[in-house]
């Protein structure tokens, strides 16, 4: 048996009340809403997160 690591690395600094404006915010939200100075500390910290995987003995990391 092999065990996966799997990270959806989701943008986690939503504003959920544009989410509540726009209907939703997992397809159509603006990029106006998207920090890329957060984005960028985010995707290094889940990167950090799946080579750690490593470390802990996953067979292998998944991504969405």
């Amino acid at each position: 048996m092999q065990v996966v690591l799997f990270h959806l690395m989701p943008y986690a600094d939503l504003d959920l009340e544009a989410g509540r404006k726009n209907g939703t915010v997992w397809v159509n939200l603006p990029n106006r809403h998207f920090d890329p100075v957060k984005g960028h500390q985010l995707y290094n910290r889940y990167l950090d997160e799946l080579e750690y995987g490593e470390t802990l003995g996953f067979d292998a990391v998944g991504v969405n």
